[in-house]
């Protein structure tokens, strides 16, 4: 888990969300049993693990991995609630679980979930749970709606000239961006489908769906709203739909603008490749966006690596593929050769069932020569990912660099 280093207003806001703060309460109100002990993800200032005492937990191990866990002591001791709850400034990737739990809570989703990367945090945090234990989110869902009639200054502000120079061809760029917007339910231009729905317990299954949309109201399409459905507890849903106001608002995945009218329909391919968001009419014409994570600072490529073989080796792959990520965020400027760690980035994620980010991580793997491991298991990522047209392009490569294809041919 690489974790958020954010400043303090980060975590104000957070807390300032007030819809969040409610839904988190009211959840764990209603689960949190007298007696239970929890773990609380990724805790920050440690709000939801100081709920969870009050709420009769009778231990709390707040787990966070960046320096706003010295404060969260702080605020724990100045709540009296230290003898309750115990802070552990420690990555989840690597903390081997101290005790079974009842309850693992977190706010371990991004404004579209994956712009947290958060997914194999919670996985590890599961290890925690007892038979019978709970994880809370339970599941969230990831839904997607066409939009329309509103300003979209991130692409549109290129239209005109500056200087007298033309920036034009910078919006067609644009357009291959995913943005932060705040939008109200009058601009949603026909009902919402579902893209994905991940249950937290679950290693996440990846992202790729051809969906079909509806247009229910007129309007200039511009684009696909994104926002999550979070079950935190069996009657209490934390949406971020452009119905209600929350932090994160949502996501904007910009189309060509278009006129169109009820009784449309139209189709869109969008996938997550554990790297980029990618849509498109069909997959030559995905589009890619990079989420930004937070730095890999003072990491070792090799260290990582090693750390990363070590866990391959016992078979947990959730803390292989980790490290390895890890190693892959300090190769810039590293003395590091890249080829083998990102091959064993790749065999990890196969490992986990997650085809597209594996194959990525075989094709870069092959960037500046063809390494057999990396073909072969492309080539069979690629397929399970439902990608035969570019499967069949690095099978090509494959059979003119090293013959036939053990699992194919």
């Amino acid at each position: 888990m690489r974790g958020h280093d954010t400043g303090l207003d980060y975590h104000r806001m957070m807390l300032g969300d007030l819809s969040k703060m409610h839904a988190y309460a009211q959840a764990i109100a209603e689960v949190i049993q007298p007696g239970d002990v929890v773990l609380d993800a990724g805790s920050g200032t440690g709000i939801l693990a100081m709920l969870a005492a009050r709420a009769g937990a009778s231990r709390v191990h707040a787990v966070e991995s960046m320096p706003v866990a010295e404060l969260s002591r702080e605020l724990i001791n100045t709540n009296r609630l230290s003898g309750v709850i115990e802070v552990h400034r420690a990555d989840l990737l690597t903390l081997e679980p101290i005790e079974p739990v009842d309850r693992v809570i977190g706010d371990w989703i991004g404004r579209y979930l994956v712009d947290d990367d958060m997914m194999d945090a919670v996985q590890a945090a599961s290890r925690w749970l007892r038979p019978g234990g709970t994880l809370h989110p339970e599941n969230v869902e990831l839904l997607l709606a066409p939009v329309g009639d509103f300003p979209v200054p991130m692409v549109e502000g290129f239209d005109s000239t500056l200087y007298g120079l033309d920036f034009r061809p910078a919006r067609a760029r644009a357009l291959h961006s995913c943005y932060h917007a705040r939008l109200g339910p009058e601009q949603l231009l026909g009902p919402a489908r579902s893209l994905v729905d991940w249950r937290c317990s679950e290693p996440f299954p990846g992202v790729i769906a051809t969906l079909e949309f509806e247009i229910t109201q007129p309007g200039l399409l511009k684009g696909l709203a994104g926002w999550f459905d979070a079950r935190l507890s069996p009657s209490v849903l934390l949406s971020s739909s452009p119905a209600h106001d929350t932090h994160w608002s949502q996501y904007l995945f910009p189309l060509k603008p278009r006129e169109v009218q009820p009784g449309e329909r139209f189709e869109l391919e969008v996938g997550w490749d554990g790297e980029h968001w990618c849509w498109g009419e069909q997959r030559s014409d995905w589009t890619a966006v990079s989420t930004p994570f937070a730095p890999a600072e003072c990491v070792d490529p090799a260290v990582e690596s090693d750390r990363g073989t070590a866990a391959f080796r016992r078979g947990d792959f959730i803390r292989a593929e980790g490290h390895y990520a890890r190693a892959t965020q300090a190769l810039p400027g590293a003395t590091a050769d890249p080829a083998p760690i990102w091959e064993n980035l790749g065999l990890a994620r196969m490992n986990r069932g997650k085809f597209h980010a594996a194959a990525r991580a075989f094709l870069l793997a092959c960037a500046s020569s063809d390494r057999p491991q990396s073909l072969r298991y492309g080539v069979v990522c690629l397929i399970q990912a439902g990608r035969p047209r570019d499967a069949q392009r690095l099978l090509d490569r494959y059979r003119a660099a090293l013959g036939p294809h053990p699992d194919i041919d």
